[in-house]
């Protein structure tokens, strides 16, 4: 699930989730963009972190830098484990000018 960003800044934020590996070692990232569709993520993930295998849900974050100011960005959660690959919803929020 993702979840509202926080810490927003000029240039960065942090954006957040929370996941459920459900037994599994389950890895997570962030996808994000100006797109609200996110169609053009080429170089814009964070770095993919291991949760290890957890059976209850675990609050996931992830700061990212050298955004522009004044402008909307769009991101969703992906989880993925040995059972596939999750897309949390697309949620946006504004950097400070």
């Amino acid at each position: 699930v993702t979840t509202n960003a926080g810490s927003i800044a000029t240039s960065s934020a942090t954006m957040r989730g929370h996941l459920n590996p459900n037994s599994y070692p389950t890895t997570y990232w962030f996808e994000y963009g100006t797109d609200a569709n996110l169609a053009s993520l080429i170089g814009n993930s964070t770095h993919a972190v291991l949760t290890g295998s957890a059976t209850v849900t675990v609050n996931v974050s992830a700061g990212v830098t050298g955004l522009a100011p004044s402008s909307v960005y769009y991101y969703r959660l992906v989880a993925s484990n040995s059972y596939g690959t999750v897309l949390g919803d697309i949620v946006s929020f504004t950097t400070k000018h």
